[in-house]
């Protein structure tokens, strides 16, 4: 099956669907009502997910949020036409904008996506807002970087963070800003959080959290001075693009099953460190 389940605890559960880098999403469950995260990449991941969630949630699904506006968080949007789908005004706008084109291209890769209609959301907010299931109470927290959208969902009660893709195994930049995720890293270490849920992959216990922040944010810093002293150099655009990781502060493979996070992330963190120094030269 490609969605695996992790009970957190007795009102928090995750979803993870191998079928596109372990994608997940989330869903709070309380008195018989159910609150999502992040709608995956598939619909029909997505589908095996809200089956699972109505199982246990006899009143329904009352909220989906999306963290960013990102396909692999907000295809799944489709199977919940008749929810309330929350998620920041940017977000909205951003998937508008830039969806159905970035649609078509995946779907040439993925063709089970090609007929998918773009749910937007259609409750938002400008920078910060709280949601309140119950009496479980939830911060939505503008934390821009890894795209100019994100947010970070703080359940306050158990001091556990939702942070999309704010918070991955190798941090992501290319379509956001290098600055201004490490300034989000830094502010997500002084929230102070047990349990970080990233946007892929396991989750992040309260032991690990500085250690695993400070090494993201260290790799932010010195992927920039790397490229920074190639391009003094002279090292040509496609030298620098074999720049390894280890040489930006990661010595550990992160996902050793996933060429994906040191391969494709990477090196597009490196073309993107290229071209504003490039653009910062002229």
């Amino acid at each position: 099956m490609s969605v695996k389940e992790l009970e957190i605890n007795k009102n928090l559960y995750l979803y993870s669907s191998s079928r596109y880098h372990n994608i997940n999403s989330s869903t709070f469950l309380k008195e018989g009502k159910a609150l999502i995260i992040d709608t995956m990449l598939f619909p029909d991941d997505m589908k095996k997910v809200k089956r699972i969630v109505k199982l246990r949630a006899s009143k329904g699904i009352e909220w989906v949020i999306n963290t960013h506006y990102h396909l692999d968080h907000t295809c799944g949007n489709i199977v919940f036409n008749n929810i309330n789908i929350m998620a920041h005004n940017l977000c909205r706008k951003l998937m508008e904008k830039h969806s159905e084109e970035i649609l078509r291209e995946w779907a040439k890769v993925e063709p089970e996506i090609a007929d998918i209609k773009i749910n937007l959301p259609n409750v938002t907010f400008s920078r910060e807002a709280k949601l309140f299931f119950k009496n479980a109470e939830f911060e939505l927290i503008l934390t821009p970087g890894h795209s100019p959208d994100s947010i970070c969902i703080y359940w306050k009660n158990k001091r556990i963070l939702f942070a999309g893709d704010t918070v991955i195994p190798i941090p992501y930049f290319y379509y956001g800003n290098r600055k201004k995720l490490i300034e989000t890293l830094k502010r997500i270490i002084e929230l102070n959080p047990k349990l970080i849920v990233q946007g892929h992959c396991a989750p992040i216990y309260e032991e690990n959290i500085k250690i695993e922040l400070n090494l993201k944010i260290r790799y932010l810093e010195r992927i920039n001075k790397i490229v920074k002293e190639s391009i003094k150099k002279g090292l040509s655009k496609r030298e620098i693009y074999k720049i390894p990781i280890s040489h930006c502060g990661i010595d550990k493979d992160p996902e050793p099953d996933d060429p994906f996070w040191k391969r494709d992330i990477h090196i597009s963190n490196l073309a993107r460190v290229y071209r504003d120094l490039k653009e910062a030269e002229e």
